[in-house]
């Protein structure tokens, strides 16, 4: 399974049917499409998909985008058995309503509970602290010291309900964090005040950006 070329030219001015023709031209000349006519059946999917299959009632969006979602509901009107289209979104609210038409079926992922949150933290603590990754392929970086006498599963644990309403993403940055934090001292280690620091810096990173997607949200 491949990947749609990205590097392919924007559509030139407002009109649908230009648009039209240069989609036509991305899934012709794009090799997971010209992989359908091989194994007849393919799976398109399509991450940050409401970047452009925004609501048409919306002021802000701009004529281009209108055009090219035009182009793409032209394109996707009739069921296919050639191939399947998978759209994901962290907000699937601002999807127009003729593409939440065309959707089968709709799957919810909830935000990591503490189980999945603390086995997370123990995932990316040791591929970033413990194991860092290669700088080349023939090297690679040394492993951070940590404190001998800590308790890591019960860290862990205490960890895992205070970093509760993260993405994997974000638990993924606290551990980067506390890499860099490591790197960046003296002596090169990783200290349980480092920790504490950038946990509680990541959550109040956390508590803002619920803030901006709150306003954000009441705004519209």
């Amino acid at each position: 399974m491949g990947q749609i070329d990205s590097n392919f030219k924007q559509p030139q001015g407002c009109d649908s049917k230009n648009t039209t023709l240069n989609l036509e031209m991305i899934l012709t000349k794009s090799r997971i499409i010209k992989s359908i006519h091989l194994f007849h059946s393919v799976v398109l999917f399509v991450d940050e998909a409401d970047a452009f299959l925004r609501k048409r009632s919306k002021v802000s969006i701009s004529e281009n985008l209108r055009s090219t979602l035009n182009a793409f509901l032209y394109r996707t009107g009739e069921a296919s058995s050639k191939f399947m289209l998978v759209l994901a979104s962290n907000q699937p609210d601002q999807f127009d309503w003729a593409i939440n038409d065309r959707l089968d079926d709709l799957v919810h992922f909830d935000l990591p509970g503490e189980e999945e949150r603390y086995r997370l933290l123990k995932q990316y603590f040791t591929q970033y602290v413990l194991s860092p990754p290669r700088t080349s392929w023939w090297r690679r970086q040394k492993m951070i010291p940590t404190p001998p006498d800590i308790n890591w599963e019960e860290c862990f644990k205490k960890m895992s309900t205070d970093v509760a309403g993260f993405s994997g993403r974000e638990i993924a940055k606290l551990a980067v964090a506390w890499q860099a934090a490591a790197y960046g001292s003296p002596g090169g280690e990783l200290t349980v005040k480092m920790i504490n620091d950038c946990v509680n810096e990541m959550i109040s990173q956390h508590k803002q950006k619920r803030v901006w997607q709150d306003d954000e949200v009441i705004n519209e």
